[in-house]
């Protein structure tokens, strides 16, 4: 049986969630493997890193600072070629350049009421998490309580995509960018949680570093195969409890 703990993180330092509160999870969890959702651009296939981690990062911040503390397995579960497929859908050009036009038609009153609600929603819920994220620490971000905001996010702006741009002028060219980053989500979600499988095999703690928004769906999907892959999913804080209870109860 293979204890696999999902540790959702915010890539950026918040106040109240940095790369040292990350750090002191992994001394206390103390995994005998970690993935990372890291681009494969940064490590060879034998796993060496090749190319230096950018440490503003939170993820890097605490596994460059927890590896100076001990030798620790270290493997990439992402999607292969991530990168290159993000630069095939040209992702970050399209998503500029898509909310910029947006904005401009908010700005200038010039979608319909209901195109107007439908965004607005989704911006709202956008706002939400954001939000969420900078007030809560550590342990609320890992929690079915963000969970239910990123769904519920993602559904606002899955409206927007589906009611809003096809039928929108001067949106519908965004219309097939937005299928193929859909479609690219979907493919991405199925290599993770498969490489985490085939990755996790005869470990006895692995944590798993997933960007919040991927948190919902790789916790879903691993826990609906638990009993199939002999594997416990499990949140980071209830591993931590369930590993003082046992300590507990082994001294008495």
């Amino acid at each position: 049986m293979t204890n696999i703990v999902i540790i959702g993180t915010v890539h950026k330092n918040t106040k109240k969630y940095t790369g040292d509160t990350l750090y002191q999870i992994l001394v206390d969890i103390e995994p005998s493997c970690i993935l990372e959702e890291l681009s494969d651009e940064f490590y060879t296939e034998s796993g060496e890193l090749k190319k230096a981690r950018n440490t503003e990062s939170q993820e890097d911040y605490a596994l460059n600072k927890y590896e100076k503390l001990k030798a620790i397995k270290i493997k990439l579960y992402d999607i292969y070629n991530r990168q290159e497929q993000i630069r095939n859908i040209q992702l970050f050009k399209n998503y500029k350049d898509l909310f910029t036009d947006i904005n401009r038609l908010l700005k200038k009153k010039a979608l319909s009421e209901n195109e107007t609600k439908t965004i607005n929603d989704a911006y709202e819920a956008m706002k939400k998490r954001d939000r969420f994220i900078r007030q809560n620490q550590c342990r609320r971000i890992n929690s079915i309580d963000l969970d239910k905001i990123i769904i519920d996010k993602n559904a606002k702006w899955d409206r927007v995509v589906k009611e809003v741009l096809p039928y929108n002028e001067i949106l519908k060219k965004y219309s097939s960018f937005c299928k193929a980053d859909n479609k690219f989500w979907d493919e991405r979600t199925a290599a993770m949680v498969q490489n985490i499988l085939n990755k996790s095999k005869n470990e006895r703690t692995v944590v798993v570093l997933a960007g919040v928004e991927h948190r919902p769906e790789l916790f879903m999907l691993l826990k609906l195969g638990e009993k199939k892959n002999d594997i416990t999913i499990m949140e980071y804080w209830e591993y931590l409890g369930r590993e003082r209870s046992l300590t507990n109860a082994s001294t008495l």
